[in-house]
């Protein structure tokens, strides 16, 4: 079997989304972080290679385009990885550039928190890949239940 990432179009599914990003296969979420960098617009989006009610890592995944039309498929920018020690998912977040570098900020899930941190990683090959992992906003007080749409309990 190809891999999720080998193409674009699905010609054997007459509903398959051929205007649209869209892999083979799997559970397809927010897209994030869609930025112009280095001559190539890129987007990240939400991906698990399983389908509900089977369910596996939520992952960004990593596409590109020169033309907005035509995209190519790179595979997962963000998953589980010493770079990323003790993320289990990667939810909604958004990509920078500053430096020449790409930043991508994403809230972090972690099955044992009570709360979702926002962390940073970096790129310096267009975002094949992170390194380096950083929360960037302090946990939350006692009581915030949820920090990524924060709601005081007490």
């Amino acid at each position: 079997m190809n891999s999720p990432f080998s193409h674009l179009g699905n010609k054997m599914d007459a509903h398959f989304p051929i205007a649209h990003v869209r892999p083979e296969w799997g559970w397809v979420n927010d897209p994030n972080g869609p930025i112009w960098h280095r001559g190539r617009f890129h987007l990240f989006f939400q991906y698990v290679e399983a389908v509900p009610p089977q369910m596996g890592d939520v992952v960004w995944a990593h596409c590109s385009s020169t033309d907005l039309v035509s995209w190519e498929m790179h595979g997962t920018a963000l998953g589980r990885s010493s770079e990323h020690p003790g993320v289990e998912a990667f939810w909604s977040g958004n990509t920078v550039e500053h430096a020449g570098r790409l930043h991508a900020f994403y809230a972090a899930f972690r099955g044992s928190d009570r709360y979702q941190p926002p962390r940073m990683t970096s790129s310096e090959d267009g975002g094949l890949s992170f390194f380096g992992d950083y929360e960037v906003v302090a946990p939350p007080e006692e009581g915030v239940e949820i920090f990524r749409d924060p709601q005081r309990t007490t």
